[in-house]
């Protein structure tokens, strides 16, 4: 709730100050990074940030952009959660409600991308490959109906009872 956004005790940097500017171009550099799908480093720079000032909510937009990048969807929005919860400023939930509004879109367009391939190949019989998108589309999210029925139908095919259960 707003009211325990604002009573959060979290350490805050001086505005300007060298450590401020180290923490706000770490955060700057894993941005840039995750751009250019450099992703080690967009760790680098996240934990440079992290120790300039561990406690700031920032970090948990920028952590859910770097795990979207890498098609970890559903591990992203549980950040932004989070983040909505220690900040209290419109603005800054502006922020966390930007990158959310950025991800759920991407995830949708994986989605149905993953799905599509995910009939194309059980229509060819292409079970191997089959089975290799049905893990990807899982990692994206874990969740969903149809990844869920294609990853137990290959499990079933291969005989892999343990996984076909799941």
């Amino acid at each position: 709730s707003l009211a325990d956004a604002n009573n959060v005790k979290r350490r805050v940097l001086p505005t300007g100050s060298l450590q401020d500017l180290r923490f706000k171009r770490s955060l700057h550099d894993a941005e840039r990074a995750i751009q250019d799908k450099d992703y080690a480093k967009a760790d680098t720079s996240l934990q440079q940030a992290q120790a300039e000032n561990k406690d700031d909510p920032e970090i948990l937009v920028v952590q859910a952009k770097l795990l979207a990048a890498r098609d970890r969807d559903a591990e992203a929005l549980p950040l932004l959660d989070v983040y909505d919860r220690e900040v209290a400023d419109p603005a800054a939930r502006e922020v966390g409600n930007a990158a959310r509004n950025d991800i759920l879109y991407d995830m949708e367009k994986k989605r149905a991308a993953f799905k599509e391939q995910l009939r194309t190949l059980q229509h060819d019989g292409d079970y191997s490959k089959l089975r290799a998108a049905g893990n990807q589309a899982l990692t994206l999210d874990p969740d969903d109906d149809d990844f869920l029925y294609y990853g137990g139908a290959v499990a079933a095919v291969f005989r892999d009872r343990a996984a076909a259960k799941e």
